[in-house]
């Protein structure tokens, strides 16, 4: 099918990732650091300008840390010590999260693919514009599906899977790889020609949302006070008048007509010392009228317009009637760079893997922008993927180690898509008029069990992603070890497994004190081993030296639930895969071999 060869993009690769945005990007670089063969494929010519997510929240923020860019995001971002729930007036307190990075991150969309695109780069990973998938095929015999999508007849050849590109002349050519990932978005294409369903919910609500250069800033508290949401946004090239991108224009893992992880999920104007249980009002300041060079952004529900879909064009003159029946002002804006409407369709995908075809980011899962989850929740899905894709394609990946993907993420996307249904629903309710007298008792009521502060803790933590715990992998909780007297029941899985790892600071022989984070820019297994065996380190390297750093810590930060813990094995996403407090040195040896084995492979032998 080469109608129209291009030496630019390869015609075989290890692994196809489709779509550039923050999904993309981030796994893009993340298999790089596995040593795998990688090119992006992006249907847009350009990268995107509008930023329909303007969050990190802490668990991203830490991502960043662990692969040594979170400095490059802190020069350009603003943080902010809390975040909303359900647009309430009680915040959720970021702050007193157990991370030193307990704050929301303010930074444009936009801007975080830059920074992840130069990463990139930086890796040797191209970044292949104006290339659209319009078909694959995978092989049905070992890994693969059955035979679908557009394109020609045939199959991919075994072990591989053929992908039919359109490129920027419209000519078209298929490329092979090994695994291919969509990361392309609600609509994703790669999605629909594998064949996996996404079952879910329509949209029933629509909201709207402008970029606007020019504003009249002396209304904007009016407009505060009525429920409409502001935020400051940077500047980026385009047209000064019109919608930058239709509605059905979304980033490359975007949702479909609507931003990624929410357009100003909450107060995104307040200074990053504000208090965190205040009223959203409190928090103004800092926003630009468009003579700086910034943009304002304005996000509202109109209880009038809000059953209109998301695919109908939205214009200024609707925006400006929209704001002035609400609060009694259309605000002064003028100049929108960006007009859009997004929708509260929610969906999450049957399975993230079908063969050797796999979903990321929103062609996964698809929501209501509440709370600034959905970027963050792609992010994620990135980090937990890419080393256990690259470990597969490596060909030391232990049994069910790439399945554990879907196990362990799919999961943590239907909370994501279950908790913005309630939180859509407690806004929605509002803005209908039976409902608005005992839906406003409820928001009260909810505005005070926020100020407990265990709730509080407990809805900071699952927004936030903090709290994300993967369960023991079967290999793990069940797999016996065979020793020289038979084979020996693994002992129960210790709490800490499946925790993020906390960023203690810690002291290893022949070295300065370190964090934790600083360990993991490579994107290698860590084991920490706390008690001192000298014969840790040399049984590392001889047997997975490639795949794992020892470090025999002599000196580490204190925490109770690190309380008589030996050893902790790290996994490459900065979770953990294996601790153990077994006092006797031969058992522990035992214990970690078997943990090795089960997550880094078999050992070489030589």
């Amino acid at each position: 099918m080469d109608t129209d060869v291009d030496a630019g993009v390869d015609a075989e690769v290890d692994v196809i990732v489709v779509g550039a945005g923050p999904t993309g990007l981030m796994l893009g670089t993340e298999l790089a650091l596995g040593g795998v063969r990688v090119q992006i494929l992006e249907r847009r010519t350009e990268a995107q300008r509008n930023s329909r997510a303007l969050t990190l929240h802490p668990r991203s923020v830490e991502l960043m840390d662990q692969r040594g860019l979170v400095e490059r995001f802190l020069a350009r971002g603003r943080p902010v010590p809390g975040w909303h729930y359900a647009r309430l007036d009680t915040w959720l307190d970021f702050s007193a999260l157990d991370t030193r990075h307990g704050y929301t991150l303010l930074h444009d969309q936009a801007r975080t693919e830059h920074l992840l695109t130069e990463r990139a780069r930086e890796l040797g990973v191209p970044v292949r514009r104006g290339y659209e998938v319009v078909g694959l095929r995978q092989d049905t015999g070992g890994d693969g599906g059955e035979d679908r999508g557009g394109g020609r007849d045939g199959r991919a050849a075994a072990g591989d899977v053929e992908v039919d590109v359109r490129g920027p002349g419209g000519g078209l050519r298929t490329v092979r790889a090994r695994y291919v990932v969509g990361c392309d978005g609600g609509r994703s294409a790669v999605r629909r020609a594998a064949g996996i369903a996404f079952p879910g919910t329509d949209e029933t609500l629509t909201g709207v949302l402008g970029d606007f250069a020019v504003v009249d800033p002396s209304a904007l508290d009016r407009a505060r006070a009525h429920g409409v949401l502001i935020a400051p946004v940077e500047a980026t090239e385009g047209p000064a008048e019109g919608p930058a991108d239709g509605p059905a224009g979304g980033p490359a893992d975007g949702p479909a007509g609507g931003p990624a992880d929410g357009p100003a999920d909450g107060r995104a104007d307040g200074p990053a010392g504000a208090p965190v249980h205040a009223r959203t009002d409190d928090l103004a300041g800092g926003l630009t009228d468009g003579r700086s060079g910034g943009l304002t952004r304005i996000v509202l529900i109109d209880p009038r317009r809000m059953r209109t879909p998301a695919a109908e064009p939205l214009t200024l003159e609707e925006f400006r009637t929209s704001l002035t029946e609400i609060c009694g002002t259309d605000c002064g804006v003028a100049q929108p760079r960006w007009l859009s409407r997004f929708g509260n369709a929610t969906r999450l995908a049957a399975s993230y893997r079908a063969g050797r075809v796999l979903l990321a980011g929103d062609a996964a899962h698809i929501h209501f922008p509440a709370a600034g989850q959905g970027l963050n929740t792609g992010l994620q899905d990135a980090m937990n993927l890419g080393w256990k894709l690259a470990a597969e394609i490596n060909g030391w990946a232990p049994p069910g180690l790439l399945d554990s993907y879907h196990t362990e993420r799919h999961p943590v996307g239907r909370a994501v898509t279950e908790n913005t249904e309630v939180q859509t629903l407690l806004m929605e309710l509002t803005l209908l008029p039976p409902y608005q007298r005992p839906a406003a008792a409820l928001r009260t009521l909810m505005t005070e069990l926020l100020g407990i502060e265990e709730v509080n803790r407990l809805l900071a933590d699952r927004i936030s992603a903090i709290d994300t715990a993967y369960p023991p992998t079967t290999a793990e909780a069940d797999t016996e070890t065979e020793t020289d007297t038979g084979p020996t029941p693994v002992p129960d899985h210790d709490p800490l497994t499946g925790r993020r790892m906390p960023d203690i600071a810690l002291t290893a022989a022949g070295s300065e004190a370190v964090r934790v984070y600083e360990l993991l820019p490579p994107g290698r297994f860590v084991l920490l081993d706390l008690a001192g065996d000298e014969r840790l380190r040399q049984t590392v390297t001889e047997g997975w030296g490639s795949r794992v750093t020892a470090h025999t810590v002599t000196h580490h930060e204190q925490r109770t639930d690190l309380d008589g813990v030996r050893e902790i094995l790290i996994r490459p996403d900065g979770h953990i895969a294996w601790a153990t407090r077994t006092p006797a040195l031969p058992d522990r040896r035992i214990e970690r071999h078997h943990a090795l084995t089960a997550w880094a492979g078999a050992p070489a032998r030589g």
